[in-house]
């Protein structure tokens, strides 16, 4: 029976075909595994605007706009870290058998070591490997790394309760993942408190006060967040923010280095899942650490992506899902009649958001609420306009670091078989790409937060952002516009 409240499911088991994971509750209780057709269909998140948006309530309208935030687009690279998953998950599970002894005596084991004191070595858990899977996630802020992490993940029931297993008795809680942040402080101890609070607010319990007692020391917890591990059969951990961990401080010894982590969870055999950076990733690269046992840096960068490292990207204008990001948010069918809704319309956005998807988003829909209730009104509205004074608004605390990505971000084209240009741009060739983008530029004044003058100011050439487009050179600040007079709704 399911607990609404936590969301516990009771186990329901299949038969497992692998002769390798046969006969294992642990196994059989997660789902069949998804070939990518379906497993696109489970994880979409589908949605978009109505043609009736102009004919509804005010307010139902912002609502259908504001739902575009659920709207989820997979990638290809998804569906490779949902194989990953899988496939680690159950190898995870393959020797943990809760009906087996080899179980039990594991657990008492771990027990006893929770309870010695701090100078006892922790023993390696017979049968585990000495390097944790690791499947690493890498990707710049707002690229969509915890979103496509978590969401693969929910295609997993997260808490399931064992009763009966083939007529015997099996009293047990199954956490197939669990998903926490890496803590900021500088506190060992916070790391393990945040493993505690999610597997508290997961399964109901009471963890925290069960393997935390008052003075336990930090190499205790360490054997407290193993026990538990093993007690609640987690299938797989998720740490997100491991940057923290990556580019800790020379000297810092209170937090949690990345062959710490690691340890925490190779002598039980739990695959792990990390997510962070390329800059974390960058500066780890440069200036690697070594952990207590003085292993080699390239042994730790090796175990920091042991299965797989999936690298997600800014998004491009030729990509699939971003003809489906602006079929979804602008539909052909509702913004014909506005012919400065274009590809030239679209590439702006893509340029003011440097391809990040949480940008893009955030972008579009405060556009389409300014632009819902500006359309109800007559007259003439410049759209270009408006897109642009709906980044100052809206991004404008993001400008400093999406002004970095766009230095090296390269947009690209709409693909050969793209909707049709709208009369405005229909004779638009190649060639003329450039002349119509000087037209764009002079247009749109320069964004600059100083107070403006009537004095032209020249930029150094290293510091202009810059989108290479083939052989055109877009100058990216001279389309970001500016203006002090009127106001948006954000």
């Amino acid at each position: 029976m399911q607990d609404d409240n936590l969301s516990i499911h009771d186990a329901v088991y299949r038969t497992e075909l692998n002769h390798h994971y046969s006969d294992n509750p642990l196994i059989e209780a997660m789902p069949a595994c998804l070939d990518e057709k379906n497993f696109n269909q489970h994880i979409r998140e589908e949605g978009g605007l109505t043609n009736a948006l102009k004919s509804m309530p005010s307010i139902d309208a912002l609502d259908a706009i504001d739902r575009l935030k659920d709207v989820f687009y997979p990638l290809s690279l998804t569906y490779q870290l949902y194989e990953h998953i899988y496939v680690q998950m159950r190898r995870a599970y393959g020797p943990r058998n809760p009906l087996s002894a080899e179980q039990r005596r594991i657990i008492n084991q771990l027990s006893q070591q929770l309870k010695a004191p701090q100078s006892i070595a922790v023993k390696q858990v017979s049968g585990c490997k000495t390097v944790a899977p690791t499947i690493l996630v890498s990707g710049e802020a707002g690229v969509g790394k915890s979103a496509s992490i978590k969401r693969t993940l929910r295609l997993f029931k997260q808490v399931l309760k064992h009763h009966y297993y083939h007529g015997e008795l099996l009293n047990t809680i199954q956490v197939q993942w669990l998903s926490f942040d890496m803590q900021a402080t500088n506190a060992k101890k916070d790391f393990a408190r945040n493993f505690f609070r999610e597997l508290d607010r997961v399964t109901g319990t009471n963890t925290t006060q069960e393997f935390l007692k008052s003075g336990i020391t930090y190499e205790q917890m360490q054997n407290a967040i193993r026990l538990a591990t093993v007690k609640y059969n987690i299938g797989i951990i998720h740490i997100d923010e491991v940057q923290f961990a990556l580019n800790r401080k020379k000297g810092d010894k209170d937090t949690p280095s990345f062959p710490e982590l690691e340890s925490l969870f190779n002598k039980i055999g739990v695959p792990l899942i990390l997510s962070t950076t390329p800059e974390a990733l960058q500066r780890f690269e440069m200036l690697p650490q070594e952990s207590e046992t003085q292993r080699s840096a390239g042994q730790t960068s090796r175990r920091l992506a042991s299965v797989a490292h999936i690298k997600l990207k800014q998004w491009k204008l030729s990509d699939r899902q971003t003809q489906l990001f602006f079929s979804k948010h602008f539909p052909a069918s509702l913004f014909d009649t506005y012919p400065t809704i274009d590809n030239e319309f679209k590439k702006t956005l893509m340029i003011l958001s440097a391809g990040v998807p949480d940008a893009m988003s955030q972008l579009a829909i405060a556009f389409l609420r300014n632009w819902y209730k500006l359309s109800l009104r007559e007259g003439q509205h410049d759209w270009h306009r408006l897109l642009g004074k709906v980044y100052v608004a809206k991004l404008g605390v993001w400008h400093a670091a999406l002004s970095k990505l766009r230095a090296t971000y390269k947009v690209g084209n709409l693909p050969s078989k793209s909707q049709p240009r709208t009369e405005r741009t229909s004779n638009v060739s190649p060639e003329s790409e450039e002349a119509l983008w000087e037209e764009v530029k002079r247009a749109k004044p320069s964004f600059n937060t100083r107070p403006r003058t009537t004095k032209h100011r020249h930029k150094a050439a290293s510091k202009v952002e810059r989108i290479d487009e083939g052989g055109e050179v877009i100058d990216a600040e001279s389309i970001i516009v500016s203006y002090q007079s009127g106001q948006c709704d954000v």
